[in-house]
């Protein structure tokens, strides 16, 4: 015990004695390591994990596993995604991961929340389906637009047509819009 407290304050010594002679200059700066040769080497696997399962993305399609395979530790690379599901499986996560139209492969979940999960990322991925049938009525309704400003439709017999057809995207639009809030607001129950 006296020996490795005297080597833990001999290494003590040395770092101080080393920063006094170099003038102190360098005290409170922090010199940032520069990672040389394989960075799969030196990856933190259970950072690498938690970020995979955060996303809900398994071994078998991470795209870091496979670039560093031959490094993987496979137990801190599972200790990590398992804590990156406890955040992933979540219905906040769930919903957000459903509207931006990500894929969720069913299992990945633990079975006690697969089912809550299951109904939030729905919602989610049907507020994407909304949300991406209101950019089309709108590019459709910009279209119908520029067609009534248009001087060559000016006083044609398409007019009533084409202004009942925009007022029809424009409802459309609109019923949408009310889905959208519906959705958004029942993204927590």
């Amino acid at each position: 015990m006296r020996s490795q407290t005297n080597a833990i304050l001999t290494t003590v010594f040395i770092v101080v004695a080393g920063t006094i002679s170099s003038g102190c200059g360098s005290i409170g700066r922090v010199n940032r390591p520069t990672v040389t040769g394989d960075p799969c080497a030196q990856a933190d696997w259970f950072e690498v994990g938690r970020l995979d399962g955060l996303q809900g993305i398994q071994e078998e399609t991470s795209a870091y596993i496979g670039r560093c395979r031959r490094h993987l530790n496979e137990e801190l690379y599972l200790a990590g995604w398992n804590r990156g599901l406890v955040d992933f499986c979540t219905p906040d996560r769930a919903f957000d991961a459903g509207r931006s139209g990500l894929d969720y492969t069913n299992g990945i979940c633990p079975p006690q929340a697969e089912p809550t999960f299951l109904r939030a990322f729905a919602k989610g991925r049907e507020l994407l389906k909304i949300e991406r049938e209101n950019a089309d009525l709108e590019s459709q309704i910009d279209r119908l637009r520029r067609l009534l400003d248009s001087p060559d439709t000016t006083g044609m017999s398409v007019v009533p047509q084409v202004s009942h057809d925009l007022q029809k995207l424009r409802d459309r639009r609109a019923k949408n819009e009310e889905l959208v809030r519906t959705l958004e607001n029942a993204r927590h129950l």
